[in-house]
């Protein structure tokens, strides 16, 4: 087995245990990596395929400068593709994980932006750790606005990725999940599992005594 047939393997696995956690019911969310032959070049789902029985075939290609398929004869890509090749062209990422966990969703949509994008504020927990970014007390989570244009989602992740020196490995989009990245699946999807972990606890707190997500 080549490098890139492991690449696609790794992909359907990880789609696998995404599914079995309800993160990626039916046909939803999508993940990539960095090809591992030319860095200018991401393997990530393919558009419509079953979460639950992806194969390495439901994999394709794609061109990180413009999202489109590297090769002819491949499936479409994800319509989410745009969003991960901005994380490409703007961070030094080599994965990027796109999924619908239930508790960041939930934000999300408590969240929804009127502009192109409005900031969760996370402070105090542990868990900030899990970011990858040493111990910050505070992170600065965006909540983009979803669009049936996945390109204009793309165009404000672009932008904040050049205005924000520090961003935090992770974002949300509006009534729609949760995409996180990293150096690897593994890591990407740590920071996943961090986030979905600390828009529990926020809405616990939010249910108890009552506490805005935002002030």
């Amino acid at each position: 087995m080549n490098d890139a047939d492991e690449q696609s393997e790794e992909l359907a696995r990880m789609c696998h245990l995404l599914y079995t956690r309800g993160w990626m019911p039916g046909t939803s969310g999508n993940i990539s990596v960095r090809s591992v032959h030319d860095t200018e070049e991401a393997v990530i789902t393919a558009s419509g395929r079953d979460k639950g029985r992806m194969t390495p075939a439901d994999t394709v290609r794609v061109r990180v400068a413009d999202a489109r398929p590297s090769s002819p004869g491949q499936p479409r890509p994800s319509a989410e593709t745009l969003i991960h090749t901005a994380l490409y062209r703007g961070t030094d990422c080599g994965a990027v994980v796109h999924v619908h966990p239930p508790y960041a969703t939930t934000v999300s949509s408590a969240l929804r932006p009127e502009a192109s994008r409005s900031d969760l504020e996370i402070t105090r927990y542990e868990l900030l750790k899990g970011l990858g970014r040493g111990f910050h007390p505070r992170a600065l989570v965006p909540v983009f606005a979803n669009h049936d244009d996945v390109g204009r989602i793309g165009a404000d992740v672009e932008k904040w990725l050049d205005e924000d020196d520090v961003p935090p490995p992770v974002l949300l989009i509006a009534d729609h999940g949760l995409t996180s990245w990293g150096a690897d699946l593994s890591s990407a999807l740590a920071r996943a599992e961090c986030l979905e972990a600390m828009c529990g606890l926020l809405l616990l707190e939010r249910g108890t005594d009552r506490t805005p997500l935002v002030p």
